[in-house]
């Protein structure tokens, strides 16, 4: 099998134990990798992006990427034949594909965005049937990349976790009653203020810590029993699932969600609505599938409910322990070698 190689566009909000990255690290061979901030770019480079936006019809699509395929493309010219692997394909990767094939080298990309998303951050389709393999996280991405490139092509491999370092915590927890919530993208912060207020007026005891951006902090203004955190190192977010009873996580859309499976990873049971790729990655047996479009009375009460028995809530809690070791890194690890061996032959 070829050597493979990883674009990968490191950003400033994953965990430094993000299991892309591992996983890039223990398999690829001379990656193509780049941290990105969100610090505002100079002047000049907005005005290229947008003329870039322009020509690629990507939304998100930028200089910095552009700049990754072209060093990419200048090792499929000069070096031996691997397969390049754009973790991030939904919006880093958009013209290598026309050297797919080009001195025995395979393009392949990851896409990890659920169906409307993509629509809306993608203005065509060309570049993915030029890919030799297609990654999705999620069933519920297949229908859509089935209308651009045969089945055969669409690899199904589930989104990993680490859950060496995301692991349950050693004693009991602290006395207390407390969830959390983490993260920001395609969250219902609607709906989590709503369940927030709708639990608290039953139970002022009950504690939420929320994790996010600080731009989301609006959302909670004016809840008595709301802790507000951001840019909070690994170890502290792992001490914040440890610390924590359950994961509580309003959705707007999902393929895989970082955020629960770091949770499951350490023992936490969920109350996560029930949309798009959840049921890939969790299931009754350790989470409350709360239905979309459901109103927060919902939530809330599983989250009491959950609250208030300690058996049930462990014993979900070691269910979700052991169905997050079926994503750890090291176990799906082989599925995307499987996936390079088929585009080798």
């Amino acid at each position: 099998m070829m050597e493979v190689a990883y674009l990968c566009e490191k950003h400033a909000h994953h965990a430094a134990h993000h299991p892309l990255y591992r996983t890039a690290a223990a398999l690829g061979t001379g990656n193509i990798e780049r941290r990105i901030s969100y610090a505002p770019p100079s002047a000049p480079v907005r005005w290229l992006n947008r003329r870039l936006y322009l020509l690629s019809g990507l939304y998100q699509y930028t200089v910095f990427n552009l700049r990754d395929e072209l060093l990419a493309a200048a090792s499929i010219l000069l070096l031996p034949p691997r397969i390049y692997h754009v973790v991030f394909g939904d919006d880093c990767y958009r013209y290598l594909g026309h050297l797919n094939g080009v001195r025995g080298s395979r393009v392949v990309a990851s896409f990890h965005q659920p169906p409307a998303v993509f629509d809306r951050i993608a203005g065509c389709t060309n570049h993915v049937r030029r890919l030799s393999a297609v990654h999705v996280v999620a069933g519920n991405q297949i229908p859509r990349f089935e209308r651009i490139v045969p089945r055969e092509r669409i690899f199904l491999i589930p989104h990993p976790i680490d859950a060496g370092f995301f692991s349950p915590g050693e004693g009991a927890k602290a006395p207390g009653r407390t969830c959390i919530f983490v993260g920001q993208w395609l969250r219902d912060f609607d709906m989590m203020r709503r369940v927030i207020a709708s639990v608290g007026a039953r139970d002022r005891g009950v504690r939420f810590v929320i994790v996010t951006f600080p731009s989301r902090f609006r959302h909670f203004e004016g809840l008595g029993n709301v802790v507000l955190k951001s840019g909070v190192p690994d170890e502290e977010l792992r001490a914040l699932y440890r610390g924590a009873d359950l994961l509580v996580l309003p959705l707007e859309d999902c393929t895989f969600n970082n955020a629960l499976l770091e949770a499951m990873a350490c023992g936490l049971p969920a109350v996560v609505t029930d949309i798009g790729g959840v049921r890939d990655y969790t299931d009754p047996s350790c989470a409350v599938l709360a239905a979309k479009g459901g109103g927060p009375g919902e939530m809330a009460e599983a989250v009491l409910a959950l609250l208030d028995d300690d058996r049930r809530r462990s014993e979900m809690g070691r269910r979700a322990r052991e169905r997050a070791l079926l994503f750890h890194w090291e176990a799906v690890a082989p599925r995307f070698m499987e996936m390079y061996r088929a585009i080798s032959e």
